[in-house]
């Protein structure tokens, strides 16, 4: 699989362009999630059964939610280091993902959400190294995943007051995500292929 970097975000950055960024990025979700998040309400309320009308009833049996994430890396005498960040609820150890916001890729939205959960700015590599499945409101959610080589950490980020975050090794980050399906993508990490594979983009675009 060859590896080639998409996009750093965000590009040329600055104080001024992140507060760009920020903003459109945030109406681009209201855009799209505000029906979401008022649909997660009632799901809520409803104690996770979908209200009567969302979605049809004809629709209902192929509903599949939709999301985006990175598995953010560092290279440390030639030794992958993996970020993991804490779930919402601070009970597990996962990676930064989202909602594929309106009007980006599912790599763009990545991106976002690693720097709105993360703090962390680099290299999206495309393609997606893979996908898995979680549930949402008893509904299966597909996360396409991208690898994304960080190339700054930032002390200062949206969610850095809600999560946790720590380097790991590969070996250790396996063993730290609960997720089956998230452990077999980290289980399918090739670190030669992905460090050489840099190192040859690099060198091609010099």
């Amino acid at each position: 699989m060859q590896l080639t970097p998409e996009l750093a975000f965000p590009p040329n950055r600055s104080t001024s362009t992140i507060g760009r960024i920020g903003k459109l990025g945030q109406s681009l979700d209201d855009a799209i999630v505000r029906s979401c998040n008022y649909s997660e309400g009632l799901l809520e309320s409803k104690h996770g059964k979908i209200p009567e009308g969302f979605p049809f009833e004809h629709q209902r049996a192929s509903l599949m939610f939709r999301q985006s994430g990175v598995i953010p890396y560092r290279i440390r005498s030639r030794t992958i280091e993996i970020l993991l960040i804490t779930t919402s609820s601070g009970n597990h150890w996962g990676i930064p993902k989202g909602w594929i916001s309106l009007f980006m890729s599912p790599a763009d939205s990545a991106a976002k959400e690693a720097w709105e959960e993360a703090g962390v700015l680099g290299s999206v590599i495309t393609p997606a190294i893979g996908d898995y499945q979680i549930r949402k409101w008893g509904y299966p959610c597909q996360v396409k995943v991208f690898f994304m080589q960080v190339q700054e950490v930032a002390d200062q980020y949206p969610e850095v007051k809600q999560r946790q975050r720590q380097w790991f090794s590969l070996d250790k980050a396996i063993k730290r995500v609960k997720d089956p399906e998230l452990q077999r993508l980290f289980s399918q990490v090739e670190p030669s292929l992905l460090i050489d594979g840099i190192k040859r983009s690099k060198l091609s675009q010099r």
